[in-house]
């Protein structure tokens, strides 16, 4: 995921697509870390789903957005 998974925005759709693992520079490894523990997996899949469903991009980008309040 490279350097998506070190966005806060992005976090919560890549754990809800499946993705298990993130590669992250090492500076950003305890804010990931601490941002995924509190991730509620349903929530996730959810956001996941709504956001590939989503268009235009800017929908995409607003939907992550809002994903971060959850």
């Amino acid at each position: 995921c490279g350097e998506a998974g070190a966005h806060p925005e992005m976090i919560p759709l890549l754990v809800g697509l499946g993705v298990d693992e993130l590669s992250v520079a090492p500076s950003s490894v305890a804010a990931v870390a601490a941002q995924v523990a509190g991730l509620d997996l349903e929530a996730s899949r959810a956001l996941a789903r709504d956001t590939l469903a989503a268009t235009p991009v800017e929908a995409v980008r607003r939907r992550l957005r809002a994903g971060l309040d959850q």
